[in-house]
């Protein structure tokens, strides 16, 4: 099969074309071919060797997995050749409690598509049939491939986590991020309040588009962030904050009303964090981390995204050939949308 991987970790340019063997359907397991994947900020840190001890080189990236069948493992049931399914980005080990209990995103032993198994950057994938959720008509092949690491965290942070009621409000850290622009649309469609935050002043009109009721700069300080909400809530704060930096958690902290809650995901501003402690416990306030979801959370938020006519901004759509240029413009920070990769091996 043909595909884009590196053979070594390093910058975009270790991405390059491989000829890779076609993967087998092993037990429980089934073969998609894809048309399309997406780049997410995981990608490039799976390309740069963080988190990745001991993965096997050559590697494929890509979380984002929608395709068709093309062959069904031993023990398969309920898929068929050539139908259409998303894959939820995690994988348990299938034997643990929460395993049982369906809710594999709180493995012990959790795995990721695209990280722990090649990925979506190939024309083909193998992955366990018990992740699979039919494609939901209303999206498109482009637009599925957008969604299933972005909704999914944004989902759990809001819904399952989060338990965000009409009427409260949120603040997004990275809010013109891949995880960002899907939560603000979910956050508006729960009827939540939402104030945005982007480096980029570009952009302000962006997020405002997009339907965020407020759009804060955020320049070094993060307490200038939460100096801003406090202002634009009369002194009162968000109910949520979905963070994504790490490195702006104690303005998270303080940006919080009594009793809010920090739904934690990311740490693109680095590993450690400051954390004002004091702040947190007079508050009653919530710091509760998560990475992503579990298949019946992912089915949730693939129906309620559905139902209320959403679609993922897509920024624009490339080879998968180009996939450096893809993750040199996310590092950069340069698109507002997702950015597309589609295979064209045969044109």
């Amino acid at each position: 099969m043909k595909a884009v991987g590196f053979e070594r970790f390093g910058e975009p340019e270790v991405l390059r074309a491989l000829d890779l063997p076609d993967p087998v359907a092993g037990p429980g397991k089934v073969v998609l071919r894809l048309r399309y994947a997406s780049v997410n900020h995981l990608d490039i840190l799976v390309r740069q060797g963080l988190g990745t001890v001991g993965l096997p080189l050559p590697h494929v990236p890509g979380t984002d997995i929608v395709g068709t069948v093309e062959t069904v493992g031993e023990g398969v049931e309920g898929v068929t050749e050539g139908e259409t399914f998303v894959a939820n980005t995690v994988v348990g080990c299938g034997q643990c409690d929460h395993c049982r209990r369906g809710n594999d995103a709180d493995c012990s032993h959790w795995r990721t598509l695209g990280m722990h198994f090649w990925g979506s950057y190939a024309e083909k994938v193998v992955v366990p049939a018990q992740g699979l959720l039919p494609a939901p008509p209303a999206l498109s092949l482009p637009e599925l491939a957008c969604l299933p690491l972005s909704l999914s965290v944004a989902w759990r942070a809001l819904h399952t986590l989060g338990d965000a009621r009409p009427g409260q409000k949120v603040l997004l850290w990275g809010a013109s991020g891949n995880v960002g622009l899907v939560a603000l649309q979910v956050a508006r469609a729960l009827g939540l309040e939402v104030f945005a935050v982007t480096r980029d002043p570009k952009k302000v009109w962006l997020l405002r588009e997009m339907g965020s009721d407020h759009v804060v700069v955020y320049g070094e300080d993060p307490g200038q962030v939460a100096e801003e909400v406090h202002a634009l809530t009369h002194g009162s704060g968000v109910d949520l904050v979905l963070e994504a930096m790490g490195g702006s958690l104690h303005g998270s902290v303080r940006a919080l009303r009594d009793g809010g809650k920090v739904l934690l995901f990311g740490s693109l501003a680095g590993p450690e964090a400051q954390l004002d402690v004091v702040g947190l416990y007079r508050k009653r306030g919530q710091v509760l981390g998560l990475h992503n979801a579990n298949r019946g959370e992912l089915q949730e938020a693939l129906d309620f995204y559905s139902l209320h006519h959403l679609h993922p901004k897509i920024s624009r759509t490339l080879d998968v050939r180009e996939a450096a240029a893809a993750h040199r413009a996310l590092e950069r920070s340069e698109e507002f949308g997702k950015i597309v990769l589609e295979h064209r091996w045969g044109e």
